[in-house]
């Protein structure tokens, strides 16, 4: 059983819930009285100040997504009692899934739409962290099926923990293998092609060509093997499943978080500077022409009520009117 956690400064946090390889899930209480449910790492991390940072960014980050398939974290920090970096999310009634497949593993359709969630998550985690992964702690002890609804889903913690680079543990698409022979029953033993299905192929290439390949290329794998449509790619998951804060563009990725250059500066901002610049531009121009005209005008003016206003007759008719010019003064 884990120990119980000490206070935080936002957060009270109260008893242990459940615990997996990757984590430790308490329930808590926060000071507006909500009971999140808080997430930390089952071992001890003694984090760097930098590192520190680039967690922070990543909850920065995590506490503007919401999809259906990820705990929405509300806040996150590092616990100065005992240094651990910690995920609030709200809480959310389901069943473990740990508990389901006690009782029965899954459904191939089941497990399908299960492996299609987390890489969708994965997906959306990777474009808006900058770096590609599986950010979702995977054991099924951490993961909530959700049947109150007609479309039942599967909810999965966020791991920002693999943005630290020295602490995070990249094991590539091993959590997803691992879990999908789990809940399948598959774990130790040969399965049948009948059996397997879809799912069996799906799994020998990501066992096989599909260990290096993109998260993209998992996704399309897996949807072609079920026999359904490509999904959308992760560009338009940030699209649709982020508040438009504009924190998701331009970023490096999270372990250079110390090492950011400034973000390119928006087109429509440019080209409102840049008409700005042209309407001083042109304003002085116009002053330069206006002051042109009103030094022409005077000038004009002035020679006209210096001298007197005479028109010459034409040649042929100076003889029969005189020879001296007319003088309308």
């Amino acid at each position: 059983m884990p120990k119980p956690a000490p206070k935080t400064q936002a957060l009270r946090i109260k008893y242990p819930l459940s615990e997996d390889e990757a984590g430790v899930i308490y329930r808590a209480k926060d000071r507006a009285g909500q009971r999140p449910r808080v997430r930390k790492p089952s071992k001890r991390i003694a984090l760097k100040s930098e590192e520190e940072i680039a967690y922070l960014v990543a909850i920065e980050r995590l506490t503007n997504i919401h999809h259906p398939s990820l705990f929405q974290v509300i806040s996150g920090d590092i616990d100065p009692a005992d240094g651990l970096p910690f995920i609030a999310a709200k809480p959310q009634d389901g069943e473990n899934l740990a508990d389901k497949i006690k009782q029965e593993p899954l459904s191939l359709e089941e497990a399908t739409f299960l492996l299609s969630q987390a890489l969708e998550a994965s997906a959306l985690l990777s474009e808006l962290l900058a770096e590609d992964g599986i950010w979702l702690d995977t054991p099924a002890e951490s993961i909530l099926l959700i049947e109150k609804s007609q479309s039942p889903r599967f909810v999965f913690w966020p791991a920002p923990l693999r943005a630290i680079c020295s602490h995070g543990k990249d094991e590539g698409y091993a959590g997803i293998i691992d879990l999908t022979e789990r809940v399948l029953g598959w774990k130790g033993r040969e399965v049948e092609e009948r059996e397997g299905g879809h799912l069996q192929l799906w799994l020998n290439w990501l066992k096989g060509d599909g260990l290096n390949a993109p998260i993209h290329e998992v996704r399309e794998m897996l949807a072609a093997a079920a026999g359904v449509e490509p999904p959308p790619p992760a560009q338009e998951l940030v699209a649709e499943f982020t508040r438009k804060t504009g924190l998701f563009q331009g970023f490096p990725k999270l372990n250079e978080a110390l090492k950011w250059q400034a973000p390119k500066m928006p087109l429509f901002v440019l080209l409102c500077f840049m008409f700005v610049i042209q309407a001083i531009v042109g304003w002085f121009i116009l002053q330069g022409i206006n002051d042109n005209i009103e030094k022409e005008l005077r000038q004009i003016n002035s020679d006209y009520t210096s001298t007197p206003y005479t028109i010459d007759r034409e040649p042929g008719r100076k003889a029969e009117r005189g020879s001296e010019p007319l003088d309308f003064d």
